[in-house]
């Protein structure tokens, strides 16, 4: 839907998040839509579109009794999170100032859930329900989880997302802001979001 106001046909080549800031980065793909959302590592190369969804981090537990950590219990569980996030920005100080035992940082989604449930680690700190979500559609076995909350140190907070583009890609910006806000005005946005995201705050 979004090529359509830029008058362009897209190629879209499935991979990791990790993947797929280095094939940004290298020129294999021109622009990132995965729920990119802007932080000081990631502005260093890319510039951001005018957001098109909402979302907020979560903490996921494999105990799907626990529905609250406490500030002194983050002083001795290990959380996983993925590599260049706000999720990860957010953590690593609270490590820093001995808020937080550790981080184990994942450049693989898929192995920071398969991980999670073997316990591996404690927790994992995510952008929102998306993922977990996705992975009960492509796996019918995947186990329960539990969304979890921390009012301390890190309580409930929103992030926008954006499409992601590479400096050198940088005069399309206003055109893909553009079509962003057609798809707003005409409800496409909506409409899939509805669709496909039921669970989201868009």
């Amino acid at each position: 839907e979004l090529c359509r106001p830029l008058e362009r046909r897209c190629l879209f080549s499935v991979s990791s998040y990790h993947e797929m800031l280095a094939m940004a980065r290298d020129g294999r793909v021109d622009m990132v839509i995965a729920g990119m959302s802007r932080n000081p590592v990631l502005a260093e190369t890319f510039e951001f579109s005018r957001s098109y969804y909402t979302g907020h981090s979560l903490f996921i537990s494999s105990n799907t009794l626990r529905q609250r950590i406490s500030g002194s219990e983050l002083r001795s569980v290990e959380v996983g999170v993925k590599v260049d996030t706000v999720q990860h920005m957010e953590l690593q100080p609270a490590v820093t100032h001995g808020d937080l035992h550790s981080i184990r940082i994942y450049t693989d989604y898929w192995q920071m859930f398969r991980d999670l449930q073997a316990h591996e680690i404690d927790y994992i700190y995510l952008d929102s329900k998306v993922g977990y979500e996705m992975l009960k559609l492509m796996d019918e076995d995947a186990p329960e989880l539990s969304f979890t909350s921390q009012h301390g140190l890190f309580p409930l907070r929103m992030y926008e997302y954006d499409v992601a583009l590479p400096r050198r890609h940088a005069e399309a910006l206003p055109r893909i802001n553009e079509a962003i806000d057609e798809l707003t005005i005409k409800g496409v946005r909506q409409r899939l979001s509805l669709k496909y995201f039921p669970f989201m705050n868009y």
